[in-house]
């Protein structure tokens, strides 16, 4: 049961980094609430979200399912009707692909 827990926490842990990462972490945790931060983060999801629309459909489905619904892999794969395999590497391949979008809108600016 403690390995259990102790894999449960690894994968909150990752979690956490990867919504940190894409930029989906929550407004609540913000301690003030400025008119300034609330702008900023309307403008980050937009952007967040125009990146994901342009991605493929296979990456735009299981970034929305795995980053954005926070579903396992095998509720995924039954959703998606692929192996689990499969959706751990299109997962791992859109992640790659919408950071490199990201970066590259960052630079435009």
């Amino acid at each position: 049961m403690a390995r259990n827990v102790g894999i449960d926490e690894i994968r909150r842990r990752k979690r956490a980094r990867m919504k940190t990462l894409l930029g989906l972490t929550s407004f609540e945790q913000k301690e003030e609430h400025t008119p300034e931060l609330m702008l900023k983060w309307s403008e980050n999801n937009r952007d967040l979200y125009k990146v994901i629309n342009s991605l493929k459909s296979n990456y735009r489905d299981v970034i929305i399912l795995r980053a954005i619904k926070e579903l396992s892999v095998p509720e995924t794969a039954d959703i998606l009707h692929w192996n689990e395999n499969k959706v751990r590497i299109t997962y791992h391949r859109a992640l790659k692909v919408l950071k490199d979008k990201r970066e590259d809108i960052k630079y435009e600016r």
